[in-house]
């Protein structure tokens, strides 16, 4: 063969640069929360015959290697590590689409993108000539038109400058080639193949040059210019600094708070039972704060974790979602310092400059040569990148060891589409995948668990992952598949705490373990409610803050678990995992559970929002009803489990029959698993925090009543020999009292927040939806009453699943519905007699304005103040028709105490007590399906829960009347229902046995109520003697003191139940009075009325006088007016009969006594006094 020119070989060379491709180039794979990458599009080349792109040492020999033959042997042994990455003869780079190649590009450095357009031809080493700022806009302004062809030794400047190599010369900021540059004087035409080869000899020699350089350090020399060297360099320990600003530049991937150790990652997977350990007995912030009585608290909140200095506000608040300043954050990664760091450096900011280059030269950079160069380089950084990962190049690294990417990965310090580009590199050899990302997936785990909601850093490791898992090819999520493939996905359970357990050494649990609530993390309350006093402003913008955090790392872990069941390979593993969790804390629905056993509330709110994402596109045409029946349910009810309307012999009956021959059950589908997932996860999570708060609340007015108590005695006890006991108690109370209210305001931020309990209302509706399908297949058109045999699938469903609905409906309406911007009350329901607390807004503060309860302290903030409509949703239609189907169809549940929950629900509703929910009551009151039969429906179960097997019975029932006569009142005046009251007062089965019991309890009650009036006043008595009083033993004293208290409490319940079944009988007598005459129930309403008048105007009267009558809701005057009416609207000779006849209460002088109160007192008119007086001779003259 005749020896070529020089001009032949660069002309050859041109043409195989130009069109020797084997594929379209492709550059990194475009985010997945970027749809549109920056920087300019790159017009699509021609297609060209294939070539691969990855590292290939195979095809390196002793002469054309970038170290010379002493390297062989090390080649050999690290070409192991990336044989698959170029085993087959086209790379998957390149088999991306010519579309997608082109139309990415590589982000930038903030600080290259400042450098004028004048100067980028220059420094691209594409074009070097020398022009004036005019004939450079004109050269531009052609080179739109015309593209230059691209000579070899411009595409040899480019490399040389993207890697910032020499083999020429020696020179400032450049790494000089020793061993390439041999190569080149000695036969240039052998050096290199093509520039695949060219590149891959280039960094290989660097790299190889870092790693057996003892004493010097070939990047020394080099100046950073790309942002992840230029912030360790910046720095002179080597810390990589936090970077929150949105430079297009950098990868999202983000930083946390805290460093990690090699020790703390090692044996995290070898040994499971270390982990358990450490999980079950080394976390003291998983106690309740409200059994915390630390003796060494103080009265001003010092000692241990209990010192709140001060509520911050601002420093991290603002710090998320908003550019910042750099030097600003404290928060760091430390960087090994080591040869794989050095490297690691060096090809990230090789990367990053091809971005940088195609940003500078857009038209230039999209010619097919160019654009396969950069693709060629970027393939060959990143395969020379798993090499590092994988110690390749200097010591083999174990999967313990951590990985020196995660750093980056958490600071934002990766330029774009390097992650996705290594997953999608590495993903094809499983042992390389393995290697590189498992250790990467134990940082991210291990960076979650350290973090907390005091900073915005939490996110950062979910936000990492997020990208992670959502970088797929094609139908494939390959980290996805890894992380279920991890021995912790779903680790068995070790010990009887299995939910804990789960949340603790499952990989997923670290990520789902952020919480506000101070149960979980005590870190957020000592940085947000620390003050001496917390205002509402304050605990309202607090609140919202934290809510939003909230809210950013809760749509980050429904990313990473929507990846994951998009990923066919793990979706059966993600729904286990969902499963598993669930079934693992079915204790957290009981009233007493052990929170060491079970998963913290924070955990299982951020698994409930999740599942609510996952389930709010499901259609309940695709939800299978029997689902919980399904031999195949993920989902294990306890034996115990107590159904709607059925035993579980019952039940076990109508499996076996369902279980027949031929079973009716179809394969469960996603939308069913999902739906039922989810309902279940409400159960367990929304509903105990709602029970946790309601508990908070009332724990916080029982020590404030301590507090009180101790306070106002204090004259008593302060020189007895328990005055230190007393102080000693005085003190821890007040302590605790403090705690509580700051993990109240800890848990308003968790639990109170609008959109949230938005969702979960919507979810119930659509359960709503599901049982009246049940019901009634005809629904929406739903028909009353239902048929008389309940379907067997509504009446084997677990109780809860109407309990539940109940028991929200309840929070929404008593706790959160009653905020609003406006508002100057809040009403609370804690006891059976609804409280009003009065908003001061001028102060800020909340004070008592119903003697119900004592007064609450003046520095706690109820609620968080906003404007809620929650209760106002589409679904309080389902909601509504749901709770009259319910009411007027008592017979399809067994449980009263059910049927009890939804008239409370009711009650709470009602105008009298909650004003703002009226909109609510009218929509049932008006509802077309309760006009006929709710009355009716409330006046059986009136008398049925006379009996309902519980041996609290006897009390329970006065709460349920007091519910049930407060809704009679409020139907009473709407006129659509007046028609179903006279029905049945004239002709009703049920109103007889209806006043029997009115009657019976009026009774009772103000009995009750007047005789522990008449203590109360015996020991006020007593006590203002206090010669007398000073002369009893101590321990008499404090007999009659706890009596005292004791009688209060009584007087005050008793009194509001009777007031209210008097006002019962008040408005029924003014609106029908031939009823009440009926031979059956005259003769007993006397008598009752005539005794009710003997305790209030008979000789003992005066035993009735008490201080603060108000205090008790004590009001004579009324209760004497509302009595005497009742005769006035029942007077006739009939009823004057029935009260001559009363030979227990009746007298004459008694009726005088009357008058002549209500004439000294002013309680009626003259008319009226008249009246009475004329009754009272008529029933002389028939008294025998």
């Amino acid at each position: 063969m005749e020896e070529l020119s020089a001009d032949e070989i660069r002309r050859r060379r041109l043409a195989r640069l130009a069109g020797g491709q084997t594929s379209q180039p492709t550059t990194p794979l475009t985010s997945p929360q970027r749809e549109n990458p920056p920087g300019p599009p790159i017009p699509a080349s021609a297609p060209g015959p294939s070539q691969s792109l990855g590292l290939n040492v195979h095809n390196m020999t002793p002469a054309t290697s970038p170290i010379g033959a002493a390297g062989v042997a090390h080649r050999s042994q690290s070409s192991e590590g990336v044989s698959s990455l170029s085993s087959s003869p086209s790379n998957s780079l390149e088999t991306q689409s010519q579309s997608l190649s082109r139309s990415q590009s590589m982000d930038i450095d903030g600080v290259s993108c400042e450098k004028s357009m004048s100067q980028v031809d220059v420094d691209s080493g594409i074009e070097n000539m020398e022009v004036d700022e005019n004939d450079r806009r004109e050269k531009r302004s052609l080179s739109d038109k015309v593209s230059p062809e691209v000579s070899e030794e411009q595409a040899l400047q480019l490399v040389c400058k993207i890697f910032r190599v020499s083999w020429k010369d020696r020179d400032r900021d450049v790494i000089f080639l020793s061993s390439l540059s041999a190569q080149f004087k000695q036969n240039p035409k052998e050096v290199f193949s093509d520039f695949k080869d060219l590149i891959g000899q280039i960094l290989m020699e660097v790299l190889m040059m870092s790693t057996q350089t003892r004493d010097e350090n070939p990047f020394a020399s080099l100046t950073a210019t790309s942002q992840p060297i230029a912030t360790a360099a910046r720095s002179p320990d080597r810390n990589l600094m936090l970077n929150t600003g949105s430079n297009s530049g950098t990868s999202p991937m983000f930083c946390n708070l805290g460093s990690f150790s090699a020790s703390s990652l090692s044996s995290m997977y070898d040994n499971p039972f270390s982990f358990l350990f450490l999980a079950l007995s080394g976390d003291s912030s998983d106690e309740d704060e409200e059994e915390d009585d630390d003796d060494d608290d103080d009265e001003g909140g010092g000692g241990g974790g209990d010192d709140f200095s001060c509520v911050q506000f601002g420093s991290s608040l603002g710090a998320s979602g908003g550019a910042t300043n750099w030097d600003s954050y404290s928060d760091h990664f430390t960087i090994e310092t080591c040869k794989e760091t050095d490297m690691l450096n060096y090809l990230i900011e090789c990367f990053d400059r091809v971005g940088i280059e195609e940003k500078k030269a857009p038209k230039m950079c999209s010619q097919p040569a160019v654009s396969q160069l950069l693709s060629n380089i970027r393939s060959q950084c990143i395969s020379h990148t798993a090499l590092v990962l994988q110690g390749s190049l200097t010591q083999p690294r174990s999967l313990q060891q951590p990985s020196f990417l995660v750093p980056y990965m958490l600071c934002r310090n990766l330029p774009y589409g390097f992650i996705q580009e290594l997953v999608r590199t590495t993903h094809q050899d499983e042992e390389v995948f393995k290697q590189i990302f498992i250790p990467i997936l134990q940082g991210l785990a291990l960076a979650a668990k350290e973090c907390s909601l005091d900073s915005d850093y939490f996110k950062y490791p979910l936000m990492a992952l997020g990208e992670l898992c959502e970088t797929k090819f094609g139908k494939t999520h390959p980290v996805c598949s890894l992380v279920a493939s991890l021995p912790l996905w779903l680790p068995k359970s070790l010990s009887p705490g299995s939910g804990r357990e789960l949340q603790r050494l499952s990989y997923l649990g670290a990520f789902f373990s952020f919480s506000v609530f101070a149960e979980d993390d005590a870190k957020v309350v000592e940085k947000y409610f620390s003050g001496p006093t917390i205002t509402l402003e304050n605990t309202r913008v607090v609140s919202q803050s934290l809510q939003h955090y909230l809210e950013l790392g809760r749509q980050e872990l429904f990313k990473i678990l929507h990846s994951i069941l998009l990923n066919g390979e793990t979706r059966e593993a993600a729904l286990s995992y969902m499963a598993a969790v669930v079934n693992a804390n079915m204790k957290k629905a009981q009233m007493q559970a052990d929170d060491r056993l079970v998963s913290t509330d924070g955990f299982m709110l951020n698994l409930l929002w999740v599942l609510q994402q996952l389930s709010t596109k499901i259609k309940l045409e695709t939800v299978d009803p029997t689902y919980i029946f399904h031999p195949k349910c993920r989902i294990t009810l306890p034996n115990d489990e107590t159904r709607i309307n059925a035993t579980m012999e019952d039940v076990n009956e109508w499996l076996a029959e369902l279980y027949g021959d031929q079973p009716p059950f179809s394969e469960p589908k996603f939308p069913t698993e999902c739906f039922f997932l989810t309902l279940h996860a409400h159960h367990l999570s929304i509903l105990p925090s709602c029970r946790r708060y309601i508990r908070r609340l009332r724990a916080i007015r029982e020590l404030n009543r301590t507090v009180e108590d101790l306070k106002n005695n204090e004259s008593q006890w302060k020189d007895s020999p328990l005055a230190t006991r007393h102080r000693e108690m005085l003190k821890r109370c007040k302590t605790q009292l403090k705690k509580l209210v700051r993990c109240k305001a800890c848990a308003d931020a968790g639990l109170l927040d609008e959109s949230f309990l938005r969702r979960c209302l919507n979810f119930y509706g659509l359960l709503i939806q599901l049982l009246l399908r049940i019901l009634d297949p005809a629904y929406p058109d739903v028909t009353l009453p239902l048929n008389s045999d309940v379907p067997k699938v509504f009446a084997a469903l677990p109780e809860f699943y109407v309990e539940d609905v109940a028991e929200f409906l309840f929070f929404i309406v008593h706790v959160v519905s009653t905020a609003c911007c406006t508002s100057t009350h809040i009403w609370l329901c804690i006891c059976v007699v609804p409280v009003c607390i009065s908003l001061e807004p001028s102060k800020g503060t909340w004070c008592l304005s119903s003697p119900a309860v004592s007064c609450l302290p003046p520095f706690l903030p109820m609620i968080p103040l906003g404007s809620w409509s929650v209760l106002y949703e589409p679904c309080t239609q389902d909601i509504v028709m749901f709770l009259v189907v319910m009411l007027c169809n008592q017979n399809y549940i067994r449980n009263p105490y059910l049927v009890a929950k939804l008239v409370e629900v009711m009650f709470m509703t009602n105008p009298s007590v909650q004003p703002r929910t009226q909109k609510f009551f009218e929509m049932i009151e008006n509802h077309p399906l309760s006009t006929k039969l709710l009355v009716p429906s409330l006046m059986k179960f009136y008398t049925d829960v006379e009996h309902t097997g519980a041996t609290s019975e006897f009390y329970d029932k006065f709460t349920i009347r007091y519910h049930i006569s407060t809704i009679f009142k409020s139907l009473w005046q709407n006129i659509a229902h007046h028609g179903t009251f006279m029905e049945e007062f004239n002709s009703g089965k049920q109103f007889v046995r209806y006043i029997n019991m009115l009657i019976n309890d009026t009774t009772f009650l103000l009995d009750e109520s007047l005789e522990s009036l008449k203590r109360i006043h015996e020991v006020q008595e007593e006590m203002k003697n206090k010669e007398q009083w000073d002369q009893l033993p101590r321990d008499q004293q404090q007999a009659r003191q706890s009596q005292l208290a004791q009688d209060e409490r009584v007087s005050r319940s008793y009194l509001a139940l009777a007031t209210e079944t008097v006002d019962m009988f008040h408005l029924l007598t003014k609106q029908v009075q031939k009823p009440f005459l009926r031979p059956e129930l005259g003769p007993r309403l006397a008598a009752m009325l005539n005794f009710n008048l003997q305790q209030l105007c008979g000789p003992k009267c005066r035993d009735l006088k008490v201080e603060n009558p108000e205090k008790y809701g004590f009001e004579p005057k009324k209760l004497l007016d509302q009595l005497t009416d009742i005769y006035l609207q029942l007077d006739c000779a009939r009823f004057a009969k029935a009260i001559a006849d009363d030979q227990r209460s009746y007298s004459k002088e008694l009726f005088e006594e009357v008058i002549s109160k209500m004439r000294k007192a002013g309680i009626k008119s003259t008319i009226a006094i008249e009246k009475f007086k004329l009754l009272a001779e008529k029933v002389e003259e028939i008294t025998p």
